[in-house]
């Protein structure tokens, strides 16, 4: 009974996840299906003809995609293209491009350079994760194209257990409730300070709670304002006070 717990409290953790990265991406089809997990998102340099750009990553248990900052007023980030993981392999070459922290990614259709721009230990986490993720891709046997526009929702091959996503569906809409109403995102962070965060990161971070009255203070105000603060999530939320459903 408690491993069946867990096991739907991080189902609803990805579906969760899914949904915000959805409002951070424009340009992306169908991103939280049954079946894709999320891994991890983050900044990488990406080696093209016009050198190293930098490029916001998120990898999924069946595809890399890659990004680029946007204009739009939601400040979103654009989806540039996919990576599939089905038969990918991976290794370091930073000899091969004189690049620090580097590492080939070759997949079916391309290859592409990557390398993490802040220290060797992200390299690591990346080529981790994205070695993980091809073993996951593999298993599924199950090749998909993110930025397709085909709305295809085929249930997972399996016994005759039930779908777990209908067994989730009462906790569904109340998630994109929540999702509607999110005004922080570490997309962002993660861009401007060249790092990554895992699902596991996020995991823990929504475990681990602190909250209480602060006095808050703008700059062109003349006094100090009393909220409820709540941090969690690698988010400081300001609510007026502890009875409010959703922060300012």
């Amino acid at each position: 009974m408690v491993l069946q717990l867990q096991g739907t409290t991080m189902k609803m953790e990805n579906f969760q996840k899914l949904l915000e990265l959805k409002k951070d991406l424009t340009g992306i089809q169908d991103l939280a299906i049954p079946g894709r997990e999320f891994i991890r998102l983050g900044c990488l340099s990406k080696l093209s003809g016009k050198g190293l750009q930098q490029r916001m990553f998120f990898l999924f248990s069946d595809s890399l995609v890659y990004t680029s900052r946007g204009m739009t007023a939601d400040n979103q980030f654009k989806v540039h293209g996919q990576l599939p993981l089905y038969g990918m392999t991976i290794r370091e070459s930073e000899d091969d491009w004189g690049v620090p922290h580097s590492f080939t990614l070759f997949g079916q259709r391309q290859s592409v350079v990557l390398a993490a721009s802040s220290c060797a230990s992200e390299m690591v986490k990346w080529m981790e994760d994205i070695r993980m993720a091809v073993d996951l891709a593999e298993q599924s046997n199950r090749p998909t194209d993110l930025l397709s526009q085909s709305d295809s929702k085929s249930p997972e091959e399996g016994g005759g257990e039930a779908d777990p996503e209908e067994e989730l569906s009462a906790s569904r809409s109340s998630l994109e409730r929540q999702a509607a109403q999110r005004g922080n995102t570490t997309v962002h962070v993660c861009w401007h300070r060249n790092t990554s965060v895992s699902m596991v990161d996020f995991s823990v971070a929504v475990e681990n709670q602190l909250s209480g009255n602060l006095l808050r203070k703008f700059k062109n105000s003349n006094g100090w304002q009393k909220l409820w603060v709540v941090l969690t999530n690698f988010s400081l939320f300001f609510y007026k006070s502890h009875q409010d459903d959703y922060p300012l």
